[in-house]
């Protein structure tokens, strides 16, 4: 998938119809690096926000991914 290209990204899930939720391995803003992609590859962008998981549950499923 072509998503899976922008630096630093973890998981590309698509929802429903054209929404798309990305996850990246840092919590830096990775915002504008996502807008110049869909740019430089001439997707258009309707809506795009940062939505941050809490430590917690962070903590949570790094700890229990690494008991499997």
């Amino acid at each position: 998938e072509a998503l899976q290209k922008i630096d630093k990204v973890n998981k590309v899930e698509n929802s429903v119809g054209f929404v798309y939720h990305i996850y990246f391995s840092t919590r830096e803003d990775m915002r504008a690096k996502v807008f110049d992609f869909a740019r430089d590859n001439g997707l258009k962008i309707l809506q795009l926000y940062q939505k941050n998981t809490p430590l917690e549950k962070l903590f949570i499923e790094l700890t229990t991914e690494s008991e499997k």
